[in-house]
């Protein structure tokens, strides 16, 4: 029904279709007198579509569920590069792990009641469980849409199935010394400098995760941080002594690699939070760290929110503020002694 065909360099797959011959490249170079297996395979998969075809039953492309997920990958760059999308494509694939190997046509409900007990195991919040189960079920509307599986899996009733503690995960406060001392204990390489830089700056995770070498300006004292606010300018921070003696020590391999995702900084940063006992803790408390130890230091508000960035309509009301004063009032922010080697 198929035939593989020495075509030039390349082996050929052709099929009669319609009462025409048809005939495409398999794009596997033609290096010997037998075709690679991997021709063969293709030309087993096409007489399996014909065989379909004839007897009037649906096809369904064999695809491993590792290969659906880099064909949705790079759909997913494609439409869009940040929010829910970037946080699908970091939990998926790791949810998924374990089915890696396994035809998307054979993953069945059995696999989804056990990625349901996985994540019930979990020390994580209920809200969290859910947006992973939602984008598993994002992934799988996308095979749905391709062709490769038939059935929807990830349906409400195996949803409901989802336990956890249902309290606000992500609480907002400050951290306190003791707790940054064993949450940053277990922080290391470009985790621990993005950490450090969103203490001593008050940086959003957002900012902190695109900090490189050149953003540092060591003899002025300042960062720049490459999220563009404000009107489209970049937003510049002064830059703290403890956090100045910490990023002079740095080597090129302990800023955050070029490409990584916001999400990946923030799990790590949360299992660091897990293992040291705060288990709440988000990235995000370390920015209100910082507003906390400015307002103990008795800072007017205008002068932390200058420290600290905020919106346009926020930075106007604290333009005044120099560059000068700001460092100097940033100063007045005194070390923790786990930081200092104390």
């Amino acid at each position: 029904m198929a035939s593989l065909i020495r075509r030039g360099d390349y082996w050929h797959l052709g099929w009669m279709q319609d009462g025409r011959w048809r005939q495409v490249s398999t794009k596997f170079r033609a290096e010997g007198k037998a075709p690679p297996i991997e021709a063969q395979e293709l030309k087993l998969r096409k007489e399996k579509e014909m065989a379909c075809l004839i007897a009037g039953l649906e096809y369904v492309k064999p695809i491993t569920i590792k290969e659906a997920l880099a064909e949705w990958s790079q759909i997913d760059k494609q439409t869009c590069s940040f929010g829910t999308w970037s946080n699908h494509q970091s939990y998926v694939p790791r949810r998924l792990e374990p089915f890696n190997d396994k035809l998307v046509s054979q993953f069945n409900e059995a696999d989804v009641q056990q990625l349901v007990a996985s994540l019930n195991a979990e020390p994580t919040s209920y809200a969290t469980k859910r947006v992973m189960f939602a984008s598993c079920s994002s992934f799988w509307k996308f095979c749905m849409g391709k062709g490769y599986a038939k059935k929807p899996l990830f349906v409400l009733s195996m949803m409901k199935k989802i336990s956890g503690d249902r309290n606000p995960r992500f609480e907002k406060r400050a951290l306190t010394p003791d707790e940054e001392e064993r949450i940053f204990s277990h922080l290391s390489g470009w985790v621990l400098t993005c950490s450090m830089i969103a203490l001593w700056t008050g940086a959003r995770v957002s900012e902190a995760i695109r900090v490189r070498p050149s953003d540092v300006d060591f003899m002025v004292g300042e960062i720049r941080f490459r999220e563009k606010k404000l009107g489209g300018r970049p937003i510049v921070k002064q830059i703290h002594p403890t956090l100045m003696a910490f990023l002079r020590n740095l080597s090129i391999d302990d800023y955050p690699p070029e490409g990584m995702r916001e999400t990946c900084l923030s799990d790590r940063f949360q299992r660091a939070a897990i293992r040291a006992g705060v288990s709440n803790a988000t990235f995000h408390w370390l920015r209100h760290t910082l507003a906390s130890r400015l307002f103990e230091e008795g800072i007017s508000e205008r002068d932390a929110a200058a420290i600290l960035g905020h919106t346009q309509a926020v930075h106007k009301t604290y333009a005044h503020a120099s560059r000068e004063r700001l460092k100097n009032k940033l100063s007045l922010v005194k070390n923790v002694g786990f930081l200092s080697g104390k």
